[in-house]
């Protein structure tokens, strides 16, 4: 009989160290201000994109393997400037070094800025943001 609870335990805690390490590790806060995700379409594909503003986190997932680069561009002032590049070795990537102001502007607006990314090998495109039910 302690053979088989040794056995529940241990896979109990494996399971707990397999969510650690695949869980979101951005817990969004309970105010909708300080927090925001969208999405950035594809024809085929789609990316998750999370901000969180206290701690200032930007967190993405190109949900596919292997994961895919992608380029923050800020288009607000006219022109096209790279704010950030990522290369994430996971399929999904926190940053957790983003500025507070960078941050309070993804959540504020936006459509000031464009995902450059390959959904597919070979296949660069440059989308906005959406949010979930737009298209």
């Amino acid at each position: 009989m302690k053979r088989k609870q040794l056995h529940r335990v241990v896979m109990l805690l494996g399971m707990v160290a397999l969510a650690s390490c695949t869980s979101s590790p951005v817990r969004p806060p309970t105010s909708n201000a300080g927090y925001a995700r969208y999405y950035f379409v594809a024809p085929r594909d789609t990316g998750v994109f999370e901000v969180t503003a206290k701690p200032p986190t930007l967190c993405y997932s190109t949900q596919s393997y292997p994961a895919r680069a992608i380029a923050l561009i800020d288009e607000s002032s006219g022109g096209a400037a790279v704010v950030a590049t990522y290369r994430p070795s996971r399929v999904q990537y926190c940053d957790r070094n983003v500025s507070p102001e960078l941050a309070a502007r993804l959540i504020a607006d936006p459509s000031a800025f464009v995902v450059r990314w390959s959904p597919q090998p070979g296949q660069a495109v440059e989308t906005h943001f959406t949010r979930a039910g737009q298209s």
